[in-house]
């Protein structure tokens, strides 16, 4: 991907955002000592939502975004409890509603790094993948 990047300048952004992600994760690491155990799951899934958001808006909806916005409300649920997995689960709902608005409107398809990646609703839906 940093390979890419130099050659496809529209790729920076990611790599940029990405690179920004990861020093979290090695920030957070560095401070998990002091923090109590429920503001560190909540740093994991914040991170974890950053890249889901990343993910939608580079990658489009057939992206993996729709992959971590589904497997956040799980690791919520196992490492803060089942409150925090419900709040997990409404905020990527709506997240991905909003990424879903965005793309019928047209504003999705100037973000996507690939052009070939789908900005259509029905990517995502089972009745699709019976076609």
């Amino acid at each position: 991907m940093i390979l890419d990047s130099f050659s496809t300048p529209g790729h920076l952004p990611q790599l940029v955002l990405n690179t920004v992600l990861e020093l979290l994760l090695v920030a957070a690491r560095r401070l998990a000592r002091r923090l109590t155990p429920g503001i560190r799951a909540w740093g994991i899934l914040l991170v974890g939502y950053l890249a889901a958001i990343s993910a939608l808006a580079f990658g489009g909806l057939g992206g993996s975004g729709r992959d971590y916005l589904v497997v956040l409300p799980i690791v919520a649920l196992v490492l803060a409890g089942l409150p925090s997995g419900i709040v997990m689960a409404v905020l990527g709902a709506l997240t991905l509603a909003v990424f879903g608005v965005l793309a019928d409107r047209g504003m999705l398809g100037s973000w996507l790094i690939d052009r070939a990646n789908s900005t259509r609703l029905s990517v995502g839906s089972p009745r699709a993948l019976t076609r």
